[in-house]
């Protein structure tokens, strides 16, 4: 959970606000489809009768419609069930990144509103490391009227107030209070407070919950719980003076949506969309709260769905995305995502070209993922949390800074754990290749559709067909670099596994012939025409890229990687036709893993 405070300038047809405080809270992150809830209060509204009112509360709820990376900020949009919509920029340069926000309101209708602005508004409150980040929070909002001490002139004449605190709350859980002061003793006005505590004591007695905190050095509350907790009674005291008096009671009432979390079975499917000049991608977001076994079919579903929705690949079936969906993670709270990148350069009539599944939420909170733009091969994430995170990789045995290729395989990840952090800040890793994170399950998903259902274990130089039907890859044949020789009746379509000296991604694509799927290997596709001019060449081959190179008649396209799931703790990895086959590895640890497979990507996008 992540809540902005700020101030607003806005002046409308009905009402205006002065430079009033405004709330925003996340209730997970800048993920599609997750749950925004807005807070501001008005200076002066007119009702529908046409009277006007002083400080009016308001608030609204929505979701995030869309993420777009702009530069290196990211651009997000709030939908909203009120009378307006939200444009946010979460601004990259800032310590941490994305801890501000710029935000600009406007109506649904789409008009323009001449004057209009949103003043930045900063990030006081982070839970996600926590333990209380994998709970509910509950959030009450109210009317406050309050005088420091007879002393000074602080004082707060029914302004807003919010505070924020974990539903099934305990002692030494954190607190967090909102509102602003109508006047200070400096002259100044409307100025924020923002307030940070923990419970002090949690009672339940006379049938009702009653708590004591204090927050800030200043301030305690005491408060009590109604019967069903949708209301919180709250008393408000400035302990630093000694003639300070005690506020009347406070009224709260509490906000619905973010009072419960989704559960298990809410799954939220959102489309996005980011393009360059030859691609274009489309990012399904996917969240759960809870054990992925017990909705990995309804995410599958919601994918293809979501798909269709968004007139991508209409044959596109849950079936499509078995290859690249072999893996579940059974966590207490994970975000996926698939993402799909529509080629519109090398074949502008095909839809589907790469479906990849990677946890974008985890145990230890991933801040910032992005996808190298350019020909960069690498994966960059932050991870902040406060344990010992243990990465294994298949391809070096010294997870620096510089670049390397997979010939540099090390010896077998049974060996040591070649990499392992304490988390007391924030670090930044980056590496290629397959890594492994401690701690995820990896699920087999089987499917009555495709029979190889899950990426296959292959010899570097094995060749596949796929019958017309899209399903039953077959191996072939075996390239081998001093004898070339294969059996093919020249009624399959013929794919080769590219010899591979970098990362690479296997996928799943749709025959573009046949409408059918199949798992395809990154390579070359080669038709009849091909073949029996390969029959016909006298051209020397030194090695069995330059027979692909010769018969496909294409670019050199990615390299391929293949990884088992099916194996679930053994890791296949490819260090190049040079270094002999596929190398299995054995994990000796008693924990499970998940192995991530970081691709070439052309867009640029991140997610936070």
């Amino acid at each position: 959970m992540h809540i902005y405070r700020g101030k607003v300038q806005y002046v409308g047809d009905k009402e205006a606000a002065h430079l009033e405080q405004l709330t925003i809270i996340l209730l997970t992150s800048f993920g599609l489809g997750e749950p925004v809830y807005i807070c501001w209060q008005w200076t002066k509204a007119t009702d529908a009768d046409g009277d006007s009112k002083t400080n009016v509360i308001a608030q609204q709820f929505g979701t995030i419609n869309s993420v777009q990376p702009d530069g290196d900020d990211i651009r997000i949009d709030f939908y909203s069930n009120g009378d307006y919509l939200f444009e946010a920029l979460a601004l990259a340069g800032t310590v941490p990144p994305f801890s501000s926000l710029r935000v600009w309101p406007k109506p649904n209708d789409g008009s323009i509103l001449v004057k209009r602005f949103l003043l930045a508004a900063d990030k006081v409150y982070s839970c996600q490391t926590s333990p209380t980040s994998q709970r509910p929070w509950n959030s009450y909002v109210g009317k406050l009227t309050f005088n420091a001490s007879d002393t000074d002139n602080n004082s707060v004449n029914d302004e807003t107030i919010l505070v924020c605190l974990p539903e099934t709350c305990a002692v030494n859980d954190p607190v967090c209070v909102y509102f602003q002061w109508t006047t200070k003793t400096d002259g100044s006005k409307k100025v924020n407070e923002n307030l940070e505590g923990k419970l002090q004591s949690v009672d339940f007695s006379d049938g009702k919950l009653k708590i004591k905190f204090s927050a800030g050095t200043n301030y305690s509350f005491e408060g009590t719980y109604s019967a069903v907790g949708d209301s919180l009674e709250l008393k408000m005291r400035d302990i630093s003076k000694s003639d300070s008096a005690t506020s009347d009671t406070i009224s709260l009432d509490s906000i619905a949506p973010t009072k419960t979390r989704r559960t298990r079975r809410d799954v939220f499917r959102r489309v996005a969309l980011v393009k360059n000049d030859t691609e274009e991608t489309v990012i399904i977001s996917l969240v759960d709260s809870g054990n992925s076994a017990a909705w990995k079919g309804r995410i599958l579903a919601a994918a293809g769905a979501a798909l269709t929705f968004a007139g991508i690949a209409t044959g596109l079936s849950s079936a499509a995305l078995i290859a690249s969906m072999a893996c579940g993670i059974n966590i207490a709270s994970a975000h996926f995502a698939v993402v799909t990148t529509v080629d519109t350069w090398i074949n502008p009539d095909r839809a589907v070209e790469d479906v990849v599944l990677f946890p974008g939420h985890s145990v230890y909170r991933i801040s910032n993922w992005f996808w190298g733009n350019s020909n960069a091969q690498v994966l960059q994430f932050k991870i902040e949390g406060d344990k010992t995170l243990n990465l294994y990789s298949s391809v070096k045995d010294d997870l620096g800074d510089r670049d390397w290729t997979l010939s540099q395989t090390m010896e077998g990840i049974a060996a040591k754990k070649i990499f392992s952090i304490t988390l007391d800040a924030a670090k930044t890793i980056v590496y290629r290749g397959f890594v492994q994170i401690e701690g995820f399950k990896p699920v087999v998903t089987k499917s009555d559709d495709v029979e190889q259902g899950n990426l296959l274990e292959l010899d570097a130089e094995t060749m596949l067909t796929s019958d017309l039907d899209g399903k039953n890859p077959k191996n072939r044949g075996i390239w081998t670099k001093n004898n070339i020789s294969f059996e093919w009746d020249n009624t399959k379509f013929l794919y080769y596994v590219q010899p591979s000296n970098s990362s690479g991604v296997a996928r799943s694509v749709s025959h573009h012939q046949s409408g059918r799927l199949s798992l395809r290997l990154r390579g070359y596709k080669v038709t009849t025409a091909d073949f029996h001019k390969f029959l016909a060449s006298e051209k020397d081959f030194n090695d069995e890229e330059d027979v692909l190179r010769f018969m496909g008649n294409v670019k050199v396209g990615h390299h391929v990687r293949v990884c088992s799931w099916e194996k679930g703790k053994e890791l296949y990895s490819y260090g190049g036709y040079n270094n002999g086959d596929l190398k299995l590895e054995k994990a000796d640890s008693s924990d499970s893993f998940v192995f991530l497979l970081i691709m070439q990507f052309q867009p640029y996008q991140k997610m936070v």
